[in-house]
């Protein structure tokens, strides 16, 4: 079953020591748009595989709503919305990641606390926003192609949603309803659900993902990010702290008011001046006179020749 371990308080999320001075001093972090990430099936592979496996399913699970279930598969993937995410795992210390996501010596790895990711909201384009809704996270489930339990769960699922849909429109009054068609809808719902489903051979990361509120309704603007080699789309996720009462009016109302501090430790990866880099970063939060930050090096004996 999916999500059936408990949450961990902390997750981790490896960067550059050049993203983590950037969050810092912006307490935020970005959720890029999932077409956008370094799998080139993120978008695909779920979708694709249960496009396999729908006809079968349906004969075993027979549904008035079948056809539109094949109809919402049967469209291109471009016309799916992409939810924009951001990825952490439950690991603190990992040679897998410390290689895939922080390369020439100069990694960290963030341990986010969970509680102020689930406070996390999107950053706004002015006071008059038109709902306020917090982020999400969700533990990523891994597909190989002869996985058919979890496809037939996926879909299973997708359906009952639908059925839940129904019956909620059924108790609202006319004029309340959404009158969205079973098609759209399931549509959402697989778009929705497959950003949580990732080919097999990442399976090593145990990754969490964060996945931001939709932007179309909260009046957030997205950003734009030119990495390497092609123009990257992204929101802006504000972290909880007390300093966003002081800095944006609206604070209050966003209820960004917090105690504690959103970073619970920071892992320094192999690199060749452990010490001072560990050094370094210990001075960053003192500067921003956060005083209860674990900053550790890591414990892999691995060098970046």
């Amino acid at each position: 079953m999916p999500n059936v371990l408990s949450d961990p308080d902390v997750v981790y999320h490896y960067t550059s020591a050049a993203t983590l001075l950037k969050i810092v001093e912006s307490e935020s972090i970005w959720a890029t748009n999932l077409q956008y990430l370094n799998d080139i099936t993120e978008s695909t592979h779920c979708i694709n595989a249960l496009r396999r496996r729908v006809d079968n399913f349906l004969v075993r699970n027979p549904s008035e709503c079948g056809e539109a279930l094949q109809s919402a598969l049967a469209i291109d993937e471009g016309n799916f919305e992409p939810p924009y995410v951001a990825s952490f795992s439950s690991v603190e210390d990992s040679l897998p990641l410390w290689r895939s996501y922080c390369t020439n010596g100069n990694g960290v790895s963030i341990g986010f606390k969970m509680a102020a990711l689930k406070k996390s909201v999107l950053a706004y384009k002015s006071p008059g926003i038109f709902s306020l809704r917090n982020s999400t996270l969700k533990r990523v489930e891994y597909l190989g192609l002869d996985d058919f339990e979890l496809q037939d769960r996926i879909l299973r699922e997708c359906l009952e949603e639908l059925s839940k849909h129904h019956t909620e429109e059924e108790d609202r009054p006319l004029d309340e309803r959404f009158g969205i068609g079973d098609e759209e809808f399931l549509r959402w719902g697989i778009g929705r659900r497959s950003c949580l489903v990732k080919h097999s051979g990442f399976e090593t990361e145990k990754e969490i993902r964060l996945i931001a509120p939709p932007h179309l309704f909260t009046g957030a603007s997205l950003k734009f990010r030119f990495p390497r080699s092609t123009v990257i789309p992204y929101l802006e996720v504000l972290m909880p702290m007390r300093k966003h009462e002081e800095v944006r009016p609206v604070g209050r109302m966003l209820g960004l008011k917090d105690d504690s501090y959103f970073i619970d430790s920071v892992v320094v990866g192999p690199t060749p001046n452990p010490d001072l880099t560990v050094k370094a970063v210990k001075l960053l939060f003192e500067s921003k006179q956060v005083d209860n930050v674990t900053v550790l090096e890591s414990d892999i004996p691995y060098r970046d020749l």
